[in-house]
């Protein structure tokens, strides 16, 4: 994802949208451990109200629904 202000945000090659349910109850702990800047960041680019997504198949495809009916093509 690249951020208009910063560029690259996430140094690594192969980001996974999808996380399993025991890692999710990790991850606010997780996130107090990261830098402000990092906090921020993740939390533009993924709203805590729109996540978890659920994978859904349409039409032979994995898609991700958010929360609120957003329907995302999972690559």
């Amino acid at each position: 994802m690249k951020c208009p202000l910063h560029g690259e945000r996430f140094s690594t090659t192969h980001f996974h949208v999808y996380v399993p349910a025991w890692l999710r109850e990790k991850q606010p702990f997780t996130l107090l451990q990261k830098s402000t800047q990092y906090q921020k960041a993740w939390a533009a680019g993924f709203p805590a109200h729109l996540w978890p997504a659920e994978l859904v198949t349409a039409g032979g495809k994995d898609m991700l629904r958010l929360k609120d009916g957003t329907i995302l093509e999972a690559q």
